[in-house]
């Protein structure tokens, strides 16, 4: 089963073209991105609902690679892992209006 964790990444018009380009050239990235939530990269936005975000994994390792050339401007990042303190945060992501809310539901 393992860990898992949310993530979403929010990026800007130039960067969202950039990874257009990108995933016709790195088939990791690409299915990385065609097994997200939103796998049209409608609005530039990528989310997981439910995924094992770890180092070694080639789609992860793919897309880790992809932000870190980008300027953080261009991007927001967040991944909430299962532990209650285990949350990432990367680039701008309060200039996407990105932000973490922890609430309680019935």
């Amino acid at each position: 089963m393992g860990y898992r964790s949310r993530v979403a990444i929010s990026l800007s018009d130039p960067a969202l073209e950039t990874i257009k380009s990108a995933i016709k050239l790195d088939k990791n990235l690409r299915e990385l991105v065609n097994d997200s939530e939103e796998p049209t990269l409608d609005h530039g936005r990528i989310y997981f609902s439910d995924i094992k975000w770890y180092e070694g994994y080639p789609g992860i390792d793919a897309m880790e690679n992809f932000l870190s050339q980008l300027d953080e401007e261009d991007y927001g990042f967040i991944r909430i892992g299962e532990d209650y303190e285990d949350v990432e945060e990367k680039g701008e992501p309060y200039t996407y209006e990105m932000y973490v809310s922890r609430e309680i539901e019935w």
